[in-house]
């Protein structure tokens, strides 16, 4: 980390960190999380597995080797990614890809607000209307 992002670090108050299953990358910060982040700064730091294959993936065994909690698995998207590369519209529009990262968004979206998340948020007829209204009236 340079140094403007370690005098950040004391402003937090916790940090989510991404990993992956290339496990020899995850032993290179190990320590840097072990001794900078968690024992100089006292940051509470949780884990956040990307790229998670779900057969061939551990998040858990990871999440072990750190001793930290995972707060939630985002799945591989490499062949979603690739398909969208020539597409006039972002990703998340696609029904598959919205579909297939919708539950680990919707648990990343628990671990910050609470158990007050189970009511999902679904915008009425009136409210899609005012949106499409105010965005026109934002790009002119």
């Amino acid at each position: 980390m340079d140094a403007a992002t370690l005098d950040s670090l004391p402003h937090l108050d916790e940090l989510w960190v991404f990993v992956d299953d290339d496990f020899d990358r995850q032993l290179e910060w190990s320590d840097f999380i072990t001794n900078t982040l968690i024992g100089k700064y006292q940051l509470p730091i949780k884990l956040i597995h990307s790229r998670s294959h779900p057969t061939k993936s551990r998040p858990k065994d990871v999440a072990e080797k750190f001793n930290l909690p995972l707060i939630g698995v985002l799945p591989a998207m490499w062949d979603l990614v690739l398909a969208n590369k020539h597409e006039k519209k972002p990703l998340i529009d696609n029904l598959v890809a919205f579909r297939k990262m919708e539950p680990a968004f919707h648990q990343l979206a628990k671990e910050l607000i609470g158990e007050e998340l189970e009511v999902k948020y679904k915008p009425s007829f009136w409210l899609k209307i005012k949106r499409k209204l105010m965005g026109s009236i934002d790009s002119n």
